[in-house]
């Protein structure tokens, strides 16, 4: 929920009233009157950077105190009884800063209800902003707060920009506004996303939320009615999350960060760099840019975007407005370059035009095209959805996605009128090793796979085909008639006849169906070997005899108050924090939560870069003799294994890092696919030195899963 600025109530009593408010018989306006109030006049002003002072006019019925957090600003009385008045004194600084003037008030009020005397308070601010241009961005022609609220869909996901409801723009040309995005969601992140009681003009939670880099993200603010010739000025606030362990971290942002592109029409763009503010915690900044329109100009266009990082990103926007005012240059939005030729030619992200393509295939998000040139690229939710055969232009922005390129949502295209008749190729039968090598090196080809179909979610249609180790066959956005056929097959063998067009989350293979059938699946034949034993594909580990180990139920039995995927204040620079239990240390340890993995009984243990919070396990107590062997069992729903090994004479789970850390890639790892994970086995074999302490290492971002590390040593 936004936050609000005034409030009363009273402190040190059984009982909390509002203003306004008072018990059942009571005489309400005498009850108002008892309550401490307190409002300022004016609540907000401006100033440029060389200063100015300005007289606040206070009301109030209490004794109230003045505060100022910016320790040059000098507020003269601090404090006074009943109305009165302050006199601010806002030296010159550098740079534009706001801050802010909060006024507390206090009064001895009556409860007749408890029959006794407490004090109420009251509160009042005024928010100051010192910036290059003297002007008040509170006296805004237009201001978007993204609204007081945001809900989750039934899936769980938050909202589009086109299916959020609460928009809330105010000021004077806020009646034809309208907001647009791609890849651009409205959400409510948390306290930890949440700017703190020391910012200046951001309203919280919801606000609009990017993940993406600026060719696959970005939020546009539609028709700002302007004056031609006018000068403005466009300011928002800004937090961008760059990591995340345990608690976010976030990045100092500047324009090579963030990105405000301005324009006429919503197509040509003009970049202009803002001024950048820290504005409270939680990696909030408070922006502002100046620029003056042409003379024919009657509206204007505000696109953001930002450049996100490879994981673990995203970038939270609120607040936005324009104002009149400002020293900027007149905008001289450019034409983007855009490349003209065949399919064949588009080799790299850019925008493009190509003409006389035609349709191959076609699903509820877009179509597959080709042309003379043989090649073939994917159209995802272009301005219109032609059919197979129809021959058309498309202009719009490629991009890469699922690792190949694609024309982006919101690209033009244009039917020509003509038609051409369609055959696919000869389908190439893709069994469960050629899925798993398709996830590798994705290029767009006709196939054909049988497995079996599993539906989740109502929206996921995946097929699992015997043989694939990772590999998953999924049917993407299928469209009325394949979405009817595959809801009729959930959970039978199915043969897919299709376009693969890239992969997702490293083991879907995306498909664009031309037609689902019911099939049998069979098992791949497997080859007689009996001169060779059977060998599992994952040996057991073994248990007892010489060895130290560490399993689910000894870590839960040794410290039965482990806490679920909540790290508390366990921090590898403060060795008394580790989880201990036997001959055993460990730091970030924890109990998944629900899922896939806590299914699987693992344990979790953080990773990351940053030495001081690296999730560590290991012995305290030395082996009786040399260690010989390290087993470790660990799990992943996408990714091999990855953490280190650490051996040592001495103890090696303390608080820095060995140099003789072993990657997990060295050790001999076998696998199998069990439910929704892949278990992985890595075995060690220790070949020199006399070692009796060791450590698993997760010196990576992302969590490691385990079930059990077993240290043998020597008879």
């Amino acid at each position: 929920m936004k936050a609000r600025k005034f409030f009363a109530f009273v402190a040190g009593a059984a009982m909390l009233f509002g203003v306004g408010c008072t018990p059942d018989g009571g005489d309400e306006a005498g009850a108002d009157a008892e309550m401490a109030k307190i409002t300022v006049s004016p609540e907000s002003f401006a100033t440029d950077l060389e200063g100015t002072e300005q007289v606040i006019t206070v009301t109030s019925n209490g004794v109230w105190t003045a505060s100022c957090d910016q320790t040059d600003v000098v507020v003269e009385p601090l404090q006074g009884s009943g109305n009165g008045s302050v006199t601010v004194t806002v030296p010159a600084v550098q740079a534009d800063r706001n801050f802010k003037i909060v006024f507390n008030a206090q009064k001895q009020t009556s409860v007749p209800a408890l029959g006794t005397t407490t004090t109420t308070t009251a509160q009042a601010e005024v928010t100051v902003s010192q910036n290059a241009t003297g002007v008040d961005p509170n006296d805004y022609l237009f201001y978007e707060n993204c609204g007081s609220d945001v809900e989750k869909d039934s899936n769980g996901y938050w909202p589009y920009i086109d299916q959020f409801q609460g928009w809330n723009p105010q000021g004077d040309i806020a009646s034809g506004v309208q907001y647009v995005g791609k890849n651009a969601s409205v959400r409510a992140s948390g306290k930890n996303y949440q700017p703190t009681e020391d910012a200046v003009g951001v309203s919280g939670q919801p606000y609009v939320f990017l993940n993406k880099v600026p060719v696959e993200a970005y939020f546009v603010i539609e028709n700002l009615a302007v004056t031609g010739g006018a000068n403005y000025i466009f300011t928002f606030n800004v937090s961008c999350q760059n990591g995340y362990s345990g608690t976010p971290t976030f990045a100092t942002v500047d324009n090579s960060l963030v990105h405000l592109e301005l324009g006429y029409d919503g197509q040509n763009w003009d970049a202009v760099d803002c001024a950048y503010v820290a504005n409270g915690g939680n990696g909030w900044y408070a922006a502002t840019a100046q620029f003056k329109v042409a003379a024919d100009a009657t509206k204007i266009y505000a696109r953001l975007s930002y450049e996100a990082p490879a994981s673990n990103g995203g970038g939270r926007f609120d607040d936005f407005k324009l104002a009149e005012g400002g020293t900027g240059a007149e905008l001289a939005p450019e034409a983007p370059v855009v490349n003209q030729g065949t399919i064949a030619d588009i080799t790299a992200a850019g925008n493009y035009t190509v003409n006389g393509a035609w349709v191959v295939a076609t699903y509820a998000n877009g179509c597959l095209l080709t042309d003379n040139s043989g090649a073939y690229i994917l159209a995802y939710n272009p301005t219109v959805k032609p059919a197979v055969g129809e021959v058309v232009n498309i202009e719009g922005t490629v991009s890469a996605y699922a690792g190949l390129l694609q024309f982006g949502a919101g690209s033009v295209v244009t039917k020509t009128g003509e038609t051409k008749t369609v055959t696919h190729p000869t389908a190439e039968v893709m069994d469960g090793a050629k899925l798993d090598a398709y996830l590798s090196a994705p290029v767009i080809k006709y196939v054909e796979y049988t497995g079996t179909l599993t539906i989740s979610s109502g929206k996921y249609y995946n097929v699992t085909v015997p043989g694939a180790t990772t590999a998953q066959g999924s049917v993407s956005y299928p469209g009325d008639d394949i979405k009817a056929t595959l809801t009729s097959l959930d959970g039978k063998g199915v043969k897919v006849a299709g376009y693969l067009i890239g992969v997702s989350s490293s083991k879907y293979t995306n498909t664009m169906a031309v037609s689902v059938e019911e099939a049998t699946v069979e098992t791949p034949d497997t080859p007689d070997t009996p001169d060779t034993p059977d060998t599992p594909d994952t040996p057991e580990i073994p248990v007892g005899g010489t060895a130290l180990e560490i399993t689910t139920a000894s870590v839960t039995a040794g410290v039965p108050d482990i806490t679920t995927n909540s790290y508390g204040s366990q921090n590898v620079t403060n060795y008394s924090t580790f989880l201990t239990w036997d001959v055993y240390a460990a730091c970030k340890v924890c109990l998944p939560q629900a899922g896939n993995y806590a299914t699987a009984g693992c344990l979790q243990m953080q990773g990351n870069t940053d030495a001081a919070k690296q999730g560590r396990i290991g012995n305290v107590t030395a082996t009786p003799k040399r260690i010989t062997k390290v087993i470790v069992e660990s799990w992943n729903e996408k990714y091999t294994p990855n953490f280190n090994l650490a051996l040592g004479a001495e103890q090696v789970v303390g608080t820095t890092v060995p140099s003789n850390m072993i990657a997990a890639s060295s050790m001999t790892t076998t696998s199998e696919v069990v439910g929704a994970l892949t278990k992985y086995v890595s075995t060690y074999e220790v070949t020199s030195g006399d070692y009796n302490y060791f450590a698993i290492y997760k010196n990576t971002t992302g969590a490691f899963y385990f079930t059990k590390i077993r240290v043998e040593y020597a008879e």
